[in-house]
């Protein structure tokens, strides 16, 4: 049995009738494309998705689908659009998921991989059916509830630690941070790209959590940061809500702080003086015409205020072109993904023993179960260094950040004694620091990996990594801990690099006679 069609004109009031999502939007049925959320400018098509439908149900779905909008997250029905499309899309046009035969080649048509779109669609047409409306059966429901399917296997790329999608490893963590202080140096990262960075560097936030941050959200107490981080996942909840606190790094409060007084600036610029002064809260990354608006009216700071996730993706991967990090699995470019920092982070907290509970407390889950997957994943897939795999993986790795120069006269500060870099031992010059600014580093450890160093073509970075690799064996030796004896892997990774940038060009050199 189903539901009996409505009348003509109560079906016309319906799809003509306004729906609000739960993220506070309003849409109609008959829209072309449906915006759920001012957090991302993704919008949703339901004619793309009817597709999936006989011509007379069409109508009932696009009203189920925004009853379902109103109770559901804006990626759970954008899921439930997408998968119907592409389910559409595999049958060529002609499929009536409603049927109970279509589904079952839907199912099939799907692959084992992709299972879980269909069970996805199950349960939006379940709630389709409990909602009243008519199109899908008592006995269509019961005999597609006796299917089983494979789950969307979440934890995959990080028990296979998959270089691409899973968690990165410690070196290549160590070279986007790198990276990130050489492109600063440069000019070439923006502060409100560090602060971008860093915090999903150190907290691995989720793109909807990030949008949401205001500067009053960081904090500094009895000398320890802290931020309070938006929940996001939780059902029912509305913007800015509820927060869970977290510890930062006193560099990344220091940085919000100077973002802070940067905002303020561009705000009274933009409006008037001291316009910001009226704003109930500021935004870490405002969309300034709004926020200024709300500031003339005196109306409260409210989601419209904040930037969209499409603008934070595009911030994301400018810091990933100007790092220019490279992976020591790969020999490519590091794909920085905000998924990839949840990950990293849960597996590095596994690595240091610690249970589920912590875990999922880190990573602000509501319950164990996502969580369990980091502890399932026992292996460690960082490399054990010694001489002959570090001279494999430097090339691969490229941790040198700075230039190789003949002598001390081609170097930028070669006439600056100051400048002279010298070995761990400090008997002799390796090169020099082209760098005019102070610095605290601990030289020549530090210096591998910098941009502004620039080695002596004939110096002897040999001992540097010789002493480089004895530190490593000692510090494993007194510690038993392979993950504090990786410390030093990245800089020896890079003094590699430069004897095998010296060899190959003293290989160029003219031979004497």
């Amino acid at each position: 049995m189903q539901a009996t069609k409505l009348q003509i004109s109560e079906l016309k009031t319906l799809l003509n009738s306004e729906y609000q999502t739960l993220e506070g939007m309003i849409i109609s049925p008959l829209d072309v494309h449906w915006r759920l959320t001012m957090t991302s400018n993704k919008v949703v098509t339901p004619q793309l998705a009817e597709l999936a439908f006989s011509e007379d149900v069409r109508p009932y779905f696009r009203l189920a689908l925004a009853r379902f909008a109103s109770s559901r997250k804006a990626d759970s029905v954008a899921n439930v659009s997408s998968y119907l499309r592409m389910a559409a899309t595999r049958h060529d046009g002609d499929l009536n998921i409603l049927d109970e035969r279509d589904f079952l080649s839907a199912k099939v048509k799907a692959g084992r991989e992709r299972e879980y779109e269909l069970s996805t669609i199950r349960g939006f047409l379940k709630f389709w059916h409990r909602s009243g409306l008519y199109g899908v059966s008592d006995e269509f429901i019961e005999a597609v509830y006796k299917l089983t399917f494979k789950g969307n296997d979440k934890g995959s790329a990080v028990r296979s630690h998959d270089p691409l999608k899973g968690p990165y490893t410690q070196l290549e963590m160590e070279a986007l941070n790198d990276g990130l202080t050489n492109a600063f140096m440069e000019n070439r990262v923006s502060l409100e790209e560090w602060v971008l960075f860093k915090l999903y560097f150190e907290r691995g936030l989720r793109r909807a959590q990030l949008a949401q941050l205001a500067f009053q959200d960081f904090t500094k107490e009895a000398g320890a940061c802290f931020i309070d981080q938006p929940r996001s996942k939780q059902r029912g909840e509305s913007f800015r809500e509820s927060f869970s606190r977290y510890p930062i790094s006193e560099d990344l409060f220091a940085a919000v702080q100077l973002l802070k007084a940067q905002r303020v600036q561009e705000i009274n610029n933009l409006g008037s003086a001291d316009i910001a002064k009226s704003l109930s809260l500021v935004p870490l990354f405002p969309r300034h015409e709004v926020l200024i608006l709300c500031a003339k009216r005196g109306d409260p700071v409210e989601v419209q205020c904040f930037q969209v996730r499409e603008y934070l993706n595009g911030l994301l991967q400018r810091v990933e072109s100007a790092i220019n990090a490279f992976s020591e699995r790969t020999g490519e470019r590091i794909i920085l993904a905000s998924k990839r920092f949840r990950l990293t982070l849960g597996t590095d907290l596994n690595r240091e023993g610690a249970g589920v509970g912590v875990i999922a407390a880190a990573l602000d889950h509501e319950d164990h179960q996502n969580a369990g997957v980091y502890v399932e994943s026992t292996g460690d897939n960082a490399t054990r260094l010694n001489h002959k795999v570090g001279r494999l993986l430097a090339p691969l790795a490229q941790a040198f950040a700075g230039l190789v120069v003949r002598d001390e006269g081609d170097a930028t500060r070669g006439n600056d004694p100051t400048s002279r870099i010298r070995t761990i031992d400090g008997d002799e010059n390796i090169g020099s620091c082209g760098s005019y600014a102070f610095c605290n580093s601990n030289a020549p450890v530090a210096c591998y990996t910098c941009v502004k160093f620039q080695p002596w073509l004939d110096a002897p970075h040999e001992d540097v990594l010789v002493r480089l690799y004895e530190e490593r064996e000692r510090t494993l030796r007194a510690t038993g801990d392979e993950t504090i004896a990786r410390i030093l892997d990245r800089t020896i990774l890079a003094v590699e690099d430069v004897i095998q940038r010296c060899e190959a060009l003293l290989k160029k050199e003219p031979k004497d006679g």
